[in-house]
């Protein structure tokens, strides 16, 4: 999904969990979880190409992947809301937790939905054990490929 698809989803999303915690720092962390839990792209696109001058535009396309066709994304993980709930049973940041799990769900289910992605591609594990090869974890051409 396209980042201001993402901020604007999790804008509305923001809102509604600070009304719900009645905070606004549980409103913030979901924001925040779900637009820049793509940072994780920028390390994969500097992994990928160190000498590469920065590109928004190339940023997100999937040929940035490289010859080696891999893909790490260490943020994009369903194996970290466990631990994000289990954040929400510490006093103190109960909310604040609970802000991140949903920004994150969110971001998680919107990208499995848009980005035309193998069922267990957004467990780390799966990629892992995919050799974080793109194309066993997307259904989309590398560069080079036909498109």
């Amino acid at each position: 999904m396209k980042p201001p698809a993402h901020i604007v989803i999790s804008a509305g999303a923001a809102l509604l969990v600070g009304q719900g915690f009645q905070s606004t720092g549980a409103g913030w962390a979901c924001f925040f979880s779900g637009v820049f839990i793509d940072i994780d792209h920028l390390f994969d696109y500097l992994l990928r190409s160190p000498h590469r001058k920065l590109s928004v535009r190339d940023f997100f396309h999937p040929d940035q992947w490289g010859p080696d066709g891999k893909l790490y994304l260490i943020f994009h993980g369903w194996e970290y809301l466990p631990l994000l709930l289990l954040a929400s049973l510490i006093p103190g940041i109960t909310e604040i937790a609970w802000g991140i799990f949903i920004g994150v769900f969110i971001h998680l289910i919107l990208d499995h939905i848009h980005n035309n992605g193998h069922p267990l591609t957004y467990f780390v594990i799966y990629r892992w054990k995919s050799a974080f090869h793109f194309h066993r974890l997307f259904n989309l051409p590398l560069k080079g490929q036909d498109e």
